[in-house]
């Protein structure tokens, strides 16, 4: 498996909605994967359905998760597209959900909602920005803020403050194409 071009250091990984994940976790663990990427838009089943467009329930993606885990994937992500109106209360509830369960384990990152189809109906008052997000996770549990360690990143990464992990937001939306320091 490709891990470095030109000089830079990659790290592989598998974008998925975490439906088969579970099933899958080992095979591509013993395939050399180390990194993989599942979403998880809600909490609550009703909303993570209508925002993925697919017929799974949360508990697939959570048992994919516990299998990633369980089959020494290096790296586990979640992704949360953050929606106004739609999931936007439920960011400091997963950001707890997933400190509590999983420490720094897993790592939860927060996507300002996109349009990525003319069929969405998208506006952008229905977009938290990552400013908002981080607030409402700050306001809930002390988070400092992570140097990238390397340019061209987009995510920006927070650490929980006493520990236990750390989260990350992408503004794909408020602040699109443009590189922020931290």
């Amino acid at each position: 498996m490709l891990r470095s071009f030109g000089g830079v250091s990659l790290e592989p990984t598998l974008p998925t909605n975490g439906s088969l994940q579970a099933r899958k976790a080992a095979a591509l663990k013993a395939a050399g994967l180390r990194c993989v990427m599942g979403s998880l838009d809600s909490p609550d089943d009703a909303v993570f359905r209508r925002m993925n467009g697919m017929d799974f329930p949360v508990t697939d993606v959570l048992a994919g998760i516990e299998a990633a885990l369980a089959s020494g994937l290096g790296s586990v992500k979640v992704n949360m597209v953050v929606k106004r109106g739609t999931n936007n209360q439920k960011i400091l509830q997963l950001a707890r959900h997933f400190r509590e369960q999983y420490g720094g384990s897993v790592t939860l990152r927060f996507i300002e909602y996109m349009d990525v189809s003319a069929t969405k109906g998208w506006r952008m008052h229905e977009v938290p920005s990552s400013a908002e997000v981080i607030g409402q996770i700050a306001a809930g549990v002390a988070v400092r803020a992570i140097r990238r360690k390397r340019a061209g990143k987009t995510v920006q990464r927070r650490a929980y403050a006493s520990g236990g992990g750390e989260i990350g937001v992408i503004s794909s939306v408020t602040q699109a194409f443009r590189r922020i320091g931290l």
